[in-house]
């Protein structure tokens, strides 16, 4: 299903991601699997009257996929997307009209927002540049939010849904599954490339205590911890954790803790362990009001870690070019200490 990508501009090529399969029939065969059992998933959190799933993670599965495969085998994961929908869909309960309208709708939104992070930021590099970042919001807000008019519009036809919620909802969803999962994947398939040389004992220290302050904060923005602290007790003190996780661990840190903390906001909302943080009251603007704030974390994490890899990467470069400086003086030095000729120099007028 995936690939490992050999340079910062080719394309996923070659090797495959730990998966051990020979042709990329097989590989098509795993993804097709996996798309089924996430979309499965996804439908046991079906809202009604809206009748779509207010939880989407296949479309952050779809999107990276596009992103990973070659260009000549898109079209192969393009119909494996609609079959998987549609199968998911009709053994779901919802008729085969209706299962063909949502395959295409995620197919169109798979293509389109493939394109269009293709067209701001190319080839994805495991996040590492603001232009990758700029491109999945793109995919996730503008493309997600066309392809929702068509995707709302099958339950508003088949079973009278109302339109407008119903593409409320599944804008938010399936913008959701895209910043969620698709840097998550596209990061995990970069992970090697990301932490070369690999991370030191003190850095996984680091790493842990930072998931530990995380998981201790949302018990106690939950209310399963008390705590005098203001600050600690507020939805938004977990910015400050994400933010830290960004720039120690870039994108693959940022993401992985952005999905942590999603995890855990949606089992609050489905089993209510804890109390719900925000004023809302109604289980759909709960779960809407979750949902964006999410989507927000998610994206500041990514735009702070995208900044650091870019001055990280740029102080390298600057590093680089230093040293090969160095080295050029010394070679022209010891060409002229060594040279049997006399060596003087001139300037435009000669002298």
């Amino acid at each position: 299903m995936v690939k490992m990508m050999k340079d910062d501009h080719a394309g996923p090529q070659g090797k495959t991601f730990g998966l051990p399969f020979s042709s990329e029939w097989q590989r098509l065969v795993f993804f097709t699997a996996i798309y089924w059992l996430t979309a499965r998933l996804g439908l046991l959190f079906v809202l009604q009257p809206e009748g779509v799933a207010s939880l989407w993670p296949v479309s952050g599965l779809a999107l990276a996929t596009l992103l990973w495969v070659e260009e000549r085998d898109r079209w192969k994961y393009l119909a494996a997307i609609g079959a998987a929908n549609f199968l998911a869909n009709f053994t779901g309960g919802y008729t085969a009209s209706a299962s063909l309208g949502f395959a295409g709708a995620n197919v169109a939104e798979a293509a389109l927002g493939w394109w269009t992070f293709c067209r701001i930021a190319g080839r994805p590099k495991g996040f590492s540049s603001i232009k990758e970042v700029w491109g999945l919001v793109a995919a996730a807000v503008f493309a997600n939010g066309l392809t929702a008019l068509l995707g709302a519009a099958v339950p508003h036809l088949a079973f009278g849904a109302p339109y407008w919620a119903t593409w409320r909802l599944w804008w938010i969803a399936d913008g959701l599954g895209m910043i969620l999962i698709a840097p998550f994947l596209i990061c995990c398939s970069n992970w090697r490339r990301a932490f070369a040389p690999p991370p030191t004992l003190p850095r996984l220290i680091e790493g842990a205590a930072i998931i530990l302050f995380t998981l201790a904060t949302i018990l106690c923005i939950f209310r399963i911890l008390p705590t005098d602290i203001p600050i600690i007790n507020r939805p938004y003190a977990i910015f400050l954790l994400v933010v830290w996780m960004a720039i120690r661990f870039e994108a693959p840190g940022a993401s992985s803790i952005s999905l942590l903390i999603s995890l855990f906001f949606f089992g609050n909302l489905v089993n209510h362990f804890g109390i719900y943080p925000w004023d809302e009251v109604t289980q759909p603007g709960q779960l809407i009001q979750t949902q964006e704030y999410l989507m927000m974390l998610s994206v500041v994490g990514l735009f702070v870690a995208a900044s650091v890899s870019s001055m990280r990467q740029n102080g390298k470069l600057l590093q680089r070019e230093k040293e090969e400086l160095r080295e050029n003086e010394e070679r022209y030095r010891a060409l002229v200490d060594n040279a049997s000729d006399i060596v003087f120099t001139t300037d435009n007028t000669g002298h």
